[in-house]
């Protein structure tokens, strides 16, 4: 996404105003920008429009307005309109879980350098092969990769191996035709690191990325993977993990997404403002969450047009970096056992 100051400012506002501006603002902009970028299913092209397009014209409606205190995020579930794609997510009040300890830790500890990326002693060659995949079963394995591999075919296998870009574009494009399963791999300078659905990343050290870490949408599984050092432009809303429109079977478990001390957006953004709405399930279990303005977001999309009915929250740890709190929640979820992760103290979202 783009425009880091965009989110926080719009938080500001609905504040101090009452939501009035911000959401006529939203609205307006929301329907402008999908008519005039999207048509039918959203490519990856498409969404990059569409959130340029957003960002800005929120930007126009704020500018100037600069938040003086820090907000509280303590959001409550309220009553909103049907949405008009199926499936009906159905509004129910936040549940008032207690926070324990986690109970179900990542498999191989907090991810990091020692337990990510290409295991030491891996001998990489230079990838020769074709750059767009169209061949199912392809296995990638031991290779440094320049730019770009477009996953267009089934289940299709990255494993041990580099890929860095030069800024630009995305590591591992896993397009709607394909599906890709990527483990022990470093991901570095691109825009973002891996879009959208039918893959699973588990072990991957992804790094110095601009715009986002990943961009997860259906049937996507992270896991035991390091997201770290972002290097935001200045136009850019960056997002350890984004969530931009309705999903099912989405899980993100067991990983380390650092925002750091960047000006970054947050280490987790679930706002399905594409739609349509779903019933889930999104899963987010056993993470380390840092940095941010607010470190994790769990909103509505499109101004409460779209939902996903389904999230937990549970057994994360939470940093101490983040600017305006850990949490900007304005949906029902399901949470337990989320900690701060300096002192063990109970988290609730």
């Amino acid at each position: 996404m783009r425009r880091s100051s965009t989110a926080l400012v719009f938080v500001v506002l609905a504040a101090s105003l009452g939501g009035s501006l911000a959401a006529s603002a939203a609205t307006a902009n929301d329907t402008a920008c999908r008519k005039a970028t999207i048509s039918g299913s959203a490519s990856s092209t498409e969404i990059l429009a569409y959130d340029a397009c957003r960002f800005d014209r929120l930007d126009a409606a704020v500018a100037g307005l600069k938040p003086t205190t820090a907000p509280t995020p303590s959001p409550t579930a309220s009553s909103t309109p049907t949405p008009s794609t199926a499936p009906t997510a159905t509004v129910t009040p936040k549940p008032s879980t207690t926070a324990t300890a986690p109970t179900t830790p990542p498999s191989s500890g907090k991810p990091g350098s020692s337990n990510t990326g290409v295991p030491v002693g891996t001998t990489l060659t230079a990838y020769t092969g074709p750059k767009t995949i169209t061949t199912a079963g392809t296995v990638i394995d031991a290779k440094d990769i320049s730019g770009t591999l477009s996953i267009q075919a089934k289940n299709v296998v990255i494993r041990n191996s580099k890929i860095h870009g030069s800024n630009a574009g995305t590591g591992v494009a896993v397009e709607e035709n394909g599906s890709a399963t990527i483990t022990d791999s470093e991901i570095y300078s691109f825009e973002v690191g891996i879009t959208y659905s039918n893959f699973t990343a588990i072990r991957v050290d992804l790094h110095d990325l601009t715009y986002d870490g990943l961009k997860m949408s259906s049937n996507a599984r992270l896991q035991d993977s390091w997201i770290h050092s972002p290097r935001p432009t200045s136009d850019a809303h960056w997002d350890g993990v984004q969530v931009q429109n309705g999903v099912v079977n989405t899980v993100i478990q067991g990983n380390n997404i650092d925002g750091g001390t960047a000006d970054v957006n947050s280490a987790l953004f679930l706002c399905p403002d594409l739609g349509p709405s779903t019933n889930g399930p999104l899963t987010v279990t056993g993470n380390w969450l840092d940095g941010g303005n607010f470190t994790v977001n769990v909103l509505d999309g499109n101004n409460g047009q779209y939902f996903i009915k389904t999230i937990s929250v549970t057994d994360n740890r939470f940093g101490n970096a983040s600017k305006y709190g850990r949490s900007n929640v304005n949906v029902p979820i399901t949470q337990s056992g989320n900690v701060v992760d300096s002192t063990g103290a109970a988290y609730s979202l």
